[in-house]
């Protein structure tokens, strides 16, 4: 089964796609967030080859990160990595807003797209990196709800063993939950 989540609102549109419960990668109709100006921002690629591959894009209809593989601007690693990125900007953008429409949709049979990887991140690293980018307390006391009501661990035994990446005080924190307290 696979789905897209998303939300709209004023400060544009994001999308994240999941695949049997793993996000596969997100978009944006934000300018500034979207995967191809990101790299040119962090120097991995110039306006220049941005253009010519934006091109090769709308020509072909494939994805930019393919079209940056077959022009040898990047590799498969390369491109997981870039993905993790992008997904952890549109998802922190996504996390600190406090306006907008959210919704989700199911798509059921449809596989994964031949250009569309495994990121190197589980689930819920990439979402525990998303809401560490959450600086208004306000957001974050919406977003937990009940503050009165018992934290517990995951039923599923399989959610207790995703790789996090987790500071020391994360490991505090979760050392406490005990479903009474």
């Amino acid at each position: 089964m696979s789905g897209a989540g998303g939300r709209s609102g004023e400060s544009g549109a994001d999308r994240v796609r999941f695949y049997v419960g793993n996000i596969v990668n997100a978009e944006t109709n934000v300018r500034e967030d979207r995967m191809g100006d990101l790299m040119v921002q962090k120097g991995q690629l110039t306006e220049a080859d941005l253009m010519q591959a934006t091109g090769r894009v709308h020509r072909q209809g494939k994805r930019l990160g393919e079209v940056l593989i077959e022009m040898g601007l990047l590799d498969r690693d390369g491109l997981r990595e870039l993905v993790a990125v992008h997904v952890d900007v549109v998802l922190s953008r996504v996390f600190a807003g406090s306006e907008g429409q959210y919704s989700f949709r199911e798509e059921f049979g449809r596989a994964l797209d031949a250009e569309e990887l495994t990121l190197p991140y589980s689930t819920g690293d990439l979402i525990l990196r998303a809401s560490r980018s959450v600086r208004d307390p306000d957001i974050v006391r919406y977003r937990l709800g009940d503050l009165g009501r018992p934290v517990a661990l995951a039923r599923d035994p399989l959610l207790r063993f995703q790789r996090l990446s987790l500071s020391a005080e994360d490991g505090w924190v979760l050392g406490e939950v005990d479903s009474r307290t």
